[in-house]
């Protein structure tokens, strides 16, 4: 009877995302409490998620990234580059390419939420559709995203889900090892093919207004960048926890007050982190009634058919399907128990099934709705549904072959 209620909420919560009827975050907080009133799942299982300590580290990355974009050392840099004259693959390699490192510095989001009224700005002030500037912007930040452990916030999720089931996590780079090729290969395409893809439009409001406040002076931009050094140096060298590293920076970003508790509140998504936790929650329901089990059977029937490789291949295009019409978060909390049920029985790396569902979850490309960076750029570049599909297909395809083909070839 679970697995029928269970399917059932399921059905309805996707519906609700796909047509966008509420906010994703209420939307599945919604979904977890009613598995929680129906007694599917116990309170301590409906709100471990909001205990996790990758949704801890999320809120934390926030913060710091807040205090990152108060430098103002990026949007400096980009309007310095950035030249009216510049040949569009030229552009949007100087746009990417920053964006796309600093992705993997600190978690994505914000960084797109920052960047996207000045880039807006500068479009408008050069006479350049920014229509043509925003997705790439968004997709450079998910690309960037996949290069480190921190750098998305489904990379942590995967990591946490991972450490729970009792195998050793993902270390900060090892990540690169797939987002490093991938990165590099998109940025091209956009730059190059993809461009070519997007829409000349530019919508009626192209203006918007900047987030940051006043902007930090050089001593307090060098604290950034020494907390910045230290949260990546000290987790990389297994010194301390990625969540103790973070707790760390943020405490001393508000005691030297390079940032102000205000700012820091502010800062914090609680709508990502919202939507994370009950994520995490639903997942337990998922597997408890045993969904996890049937879909992996049904994964596992085709395997002596179309062996490791198809098997890999085929999870990575569910995720990404399933990323595409409601959200990565939901997608790879979802896929995980699947992944690891078929690692089991294939006797395979369950870190080649965690990292394939962690890159296609974040690998949103086709639809404005699958990550939160497409959501944000949505309004201000006048995209519609359908521009997202022309210029995000090509470079899904190229995604899916580089990320299964490198993830056989290191842990298969």
């Amino acid at each position: 009877m679970d697995i029928v209620i269970v399917t059932l909420l399921l059905t309805g919560m996707f519906v609700v995302l796909i047509k966008q009827w509420g906010p994703p975050d209420l939307t599945m907080f919604v979904t977890l409490s009613v598995f929680l009133l129906t007694g599917i799942i116990t309170p301590e299982e409906a709100f471990r998620g909001f205990a996790n300590t990758s949704v801890i580290t999320i809120a934390l990355l926030f913060i710091i990234g807040y205090s990152v974009f108060k430098s103002g050392i990026l949007i400096s840099l980009l309007q310095q580059c950035l030249h009216r004259e510049d040949k569009r693959p030229v552009l949007l390699l100087k746009i990417m390419s920053p964006v796309a490192l600093l992705s993997g510095i600190m978690n994505n989001t914000p960084i797109v939420s920052m960047l996207t009224p000045s880039i807006t700005n500068w479009a408008g002030n050069n006479q350049v559709p920014p229509s043509k500037l925003l997705i790439p912007l968004s997709y450079a930040a998910i690309l960037g995203g996949s290069i480190t452990l921190y750098g998305s916030s489904t990379n942590l999720i995967i990591h946490g889900l991972l450490i729970e089931e009792g195998h050793p996590g993902f270390t900060v780079f090892e990540f690169s090892l797939i987002g490093i090729p991938l990165t590099l290969l998109g940025v091209v395409y956009m730059s190059f093919i993809g461009s070519l893809l997007l829409p000349d439009r530019t919508p009626g409001n192209q203006r918007q207004k900047a987030q940051c406040e006043v902007p930090l002076t050089k001593c307090q931009t060098g604290i950034v960048f020494l907390v910045i050094t230290i949260m990546i140096g000290s987790v990389a060298f297994h010194l301390t926890s990625l969540v103790k590293a973070a707790l760390a920076g943020v405490i001393i970003l508000l005691v030297t007050k390079v940032i102000r508790p205000s700012e820091a509140r502010k800062a914090v998504n609680g709508n990502v982190l919202l939507l994370m936790a009950s994520a995490i929650g639903i997942g337990t329901a998922i597997e408890k009634s045993g969904i996890t089990k049937l879909l992996t059977t049904a994964f596992m029937d085709l395997y002596p058919f179309i062996g490791l490789a198809g098997v890999i291949l085929l999870l990575y295009l569910a995720t990404m399907i399933l990323t595409e019409i409601s959200h990565n978060i939901a997608a790879a909390v979802l896929m995980f128990p699947i992944g690891q049920s078929m690692a089991d029985l294939v006797e395979a790396d369950p870190k080649m099934f965690a990292i394939v569902i962690a890159i296609s979850a974040s690998c949103s490309f086709i639809t404005p709705i699958g990550y939160q960076t497409n959501v944000i750029i949505f309004e201000p570049g006048g995209y519609r549904f359908k521009d997202f599909i022309r210029a995000g297909i090509g470079l899904s395809i190229l995604c899916a072959v580089c990320t299964v083909g490198l993830a056989l070839f290191i842990w298969g």
